[in-house]
């Protein structure tokens, strides 16, 4: 059986990956990793990497934004924290800060 908060973050993963697969980028989803990055994705012009968390409370996530920082990259890479709570992503770009929400009905066209 599987675990249910394993399979509701594997959802939300694959909402993610869609979502980029829509925008024009190959991804790659790093299942079951426990590591810093769930999604890769990647374009001629950029390159994203994207940490999913569905929240049921507010937290920082602080541990999960060094654990993204952390990761190596070459200029132009994003590092984003997604995270999904009541039908609405916030997507994080843990370099800048920069924060975009948008709901999940608009992540599905």
């Amino acid at each position: 059986m599987v675990n249910p908060r394993y399979a509701a973050g594997a959802k939300l993963e694959y909402k993610m990956r869609d979502y980029l697969l829509s925008k024009g980028y190959t991804c790659v989803r790093s299942a079951g990793s426990k590591g810093a990055v769930d999604i890769v994705g990647w374009n001629t012009k950029h390159m994203i990497l994207m940490q999913c968390k569905r929240e049921k409370k507010k937290t920082t996530y602080t541990d999960d934004v060094a654990k993204l920082r952390d990761v190596r990259v070459i200029p132009g890479t994003v590092r984003v924290l997604a995270v999904a709570h009541k039908g609405v992503v916030e997507f994080r770009d843990v370099d800048t800060g920069q924060i975009t929400m948008m709901s999940m009905k608009e992540m599905n066209g």
